[in-house]
């Protein structure tokens, strides 16, 4: 099972039956409050008779019954009830992509690598290639050997350069899995005030265009991070994501209506994942 180290199962099927009820009972409720996602464009084929209010909490509703549905697909470490396996087409309308996942085991517990939209090896290779470091093939693990350079790097892009808003959205899922801290720190518009406010290398002109664009278009920037930041933290830190819930990006744009999706995604690949794990442990083996 997973090489030669055993998983303790029991704990792994709590675990994302914790993230779960995280996710339906606490996270949704704030894509989906007053402001948050439009409920014209996240369903669209809702009854154009209810106000935009009612659409809104119909819409959350759904995707609060179809996270109940994953809660009841997972099984216990006996395999008692399991699942005859998770059937994608009914989750269809909450899979906004199909995610590649993976997982090795540490210390008996499951580390996850259910990566969306972006490959995090070619994320972090790209990275390498603009900071002008060189990797073996490994450019995930050499991006995360050395963190505060790549922070330096960072902190170092003007706020209105889009390779700095390129760079942040491909590094923002490693860099959330690795050091959620981290994370945090790098999408804090905060950050980037101070920095702005104490470059002595700018003019004043620049200074108050820099600062005009955190206020603005950045957000926007931080927007699409923060997706990928959450679908980063869904992996092995699902309990950090309250941290970035009050985010003051976290409902600019149309990224926000994908959010979801992407979380859903993990959590969905995570039961699959745990029921065939399950399964096989309860084979009886051959004499």
């Amino acid at each position: 099972m997973a090489g030669n180290e055993r998983i303790d199962l029991e704990a792994e099927v709590e675990r994302v039956r914790g993230e779960l009820l995280l996710f339906r009972d606490s996270i949704l409720p704030v894509f989906y409050r007053p402001g948050g996602i439009n409920p014209e464009r996240a369903d669209a084929d809702a009854d154009a008779s209810r106000n935009p209010l009612a659409r809104m909490i119909h819409r959350q509703r759904d995707w609060q019954r179809a996270a109940t549905r994953l809660i009841e697909a997972l099984p216990d470490s006996a395999g008692r009830g399991i699942a005859p396996g998770l059937d994608l087409a009914t989750f269809e309308p909450f899979m906004y992509q199909p995610a590649k996942a993976s997982f090795s085991v540490r210390g008996g517990r499951i580390v996850w690598r259910v990566m969306l939209f972006l490959d995090w090896d070619m994320a972090a290779g790209d990275t390498l290639y603009r900071m002008g470091v060189e990797d073996d093939g490994e450019a995930v693990e050499v991006l995360l050997s050395d963190l505060p350079r790549l922070r330096r790097w960072l902190l170092g892009l003007p706020v209105d350069d889009a390779l700095l808003w390129n760079a942040l959205c491909l590094v923002a899922p490693i860099v959330a899995d690795a050091d959620p801290g981290l994370a945090m720190y790098l999408l804090d518009p905060e950050t980037y005030r101070r920095r702005v406010l104490s470059d002595r290398r700018i003019t004043a002109e620049e200074r108050t265009g820099r600062l005009e664009e955190i206020d603005g278009h950045f957000l926007r920037i931080l927007n699409n991070a923060l997706l990928h930041a959450l679908g980063g933290l869904a992996n092995n830190h699902f309990d950090e994501m309250p941290g970035l819930l009050g985010h003051p990006a976290l409902l600019m744009s149309g990224y926000t209506e994908l959010m979801p999706h992407y979380l859903f995604a993990v959590l969905f690949e995570k039961v699959s994942i745990l029921l065939g794990l399950v399964r096989e442990s309860t084979v009886p083996e051959l004499p």
